[in-house]
């Protein structure tokens, strides 16, 4: 059967969240084919997407994928055979391993039932939330985003945000970083809670199923943590070029840049394996020489859509009428 070549790659990139590596449960490195839907599992993500490529089985994903963006050909021409994925086109073919029986327990996801509308800022929310979220796996529960009615918060004990958004949800719960991250490039619009699982869902008929987490008591009490009163500090121009600029070189440090602020000034640093960047720009702040560290997508956020924020002693804030952040001063240990 002759399929759209962009097409059947936009949708498989789009189930790609779902995909693990390696099998860590059986066909969860495959994209599996069945009912004219594509879909991945692999324990804590699983999607779904209607294709027009009615085959049934799992294909391995890399080399399908692969191929696909390779090709320049409008259509290709696919075909099921011997357990293999033939991909025919003028002047070549190529096949790809198939299993025709599909093991995948993508069956164990609970079923989206009513779905409902997310606000418009959802996704601006996740993807800014998300980066203060802690990537210490010793403390699952801050690896984590905290949903709840009326907002959504993460934390590292170094640094807090909220969002503040009406959801509509009944009970509060948690999604791994790493899970809900996918979201931010897939115009998701709606929202389905089940037991075990929270469904996304966008207009072109994706659905990502991301696993819940319901121990909410383990997530660090942010309430008091974001402070608003202290010394202002007007952020300059150019400071997102810099902040940039100097990002290049911490992709391998999280992404931390380093501030130091001084009366009239702030200069901004990172480090990473291969190297490092430091920039100076004058700034409208007259308090006590500080230092602290921030991711740096953070940063670019903040001079973005803030151009004043606040400095105590022991941290920095940031505030509008939707979002509260605050990280400590001085270095993470």
């Amino acid at each position: 059967m002759k399929v759209n070549r962009q097409d059947l790659l936009n949708q498989l990139e789009m189930v790609s969240p779902g995909l693990s590596k390696r099998d860590i449960i059986e066909q969860s490195s495959c994209f599996v084919f069945k009912d004219k839907h594509i879909i991945t599992y692999n324990d804590e993500i699983a999607c779904s997407h209607p294709t027009d490529l009615n085959i049934e089985g799992a294909v391995v994903s890399n080399e399908l994928l692969q191929l696909l963006r390779k090709l320049q050909h409008e259509e290709l021409d696919f075909r099921t055979k011997d357990g293999k994925l033939l991909v025919l086109r003028k002047n070549g073919r190529s096949h790809i391993r198939m299993e025709e029986e599909i093991l995948l327990p993508y069956e164990s996801v609970d079923r989206p039932k009513k779905w409902k509308k997310l606000p418009e800022d959802f996704l601006e929310a996740i993807k800014i939330v998300k980066a203060c979220a802690s990537t210490d796996q010793s403390q699952f529960a801050l690896t984590c985003l905290l949903f709840k009615p009326d907002a959504i918060d993460a934390c590292d004990r170094f640094q807090a945000c909220r969002y503040k958004m009406d959801l509509p949800i009944k009970k509060n719960f948690l999604i791994r970083r790493e899970s809900i991250g996918h979201l931010t490039t897939m115009s998701i619009a709606y929202i389905s809670e089940t037991k075990d699982w929270i469904h996304f869902k966008n207009d072109s008929g994706l659905i990502i199923s991301c696993r819940r987490y319901n121990n909410v008591e383990d997530f660090f009490p942010i309430d008091k943590i974001v402070e608003i009163k202290g010394k202002k500090l007007v952020m300059p121009k150019g400071l997102k070029e810099a902040v940039e600029t100097t990002d290049i070189f911490t992709e391998d440090n999280d992404s931390r840049v380093t501030i130091k602020l001084k009366p009239n000034r702030i200069s901004l640093k990172g480090i990473g394996i291969n190297g490092g960047n430091e920039e100076v720009r004058k700034a409208k702040y007259t308090g006590k020489e500080l230092i602290f560290t921030i991711t740096a997508n953070l940063l670019i956020e903040f001079t973005d859509k803030f151009s004043k924020c606040f400095v105590t002693p022991k941290k920095l804030c940031v505030k509008d009428h939707k979002f509260l952040y605050s990280t400590s001063l001085g270095k993470p240990k």
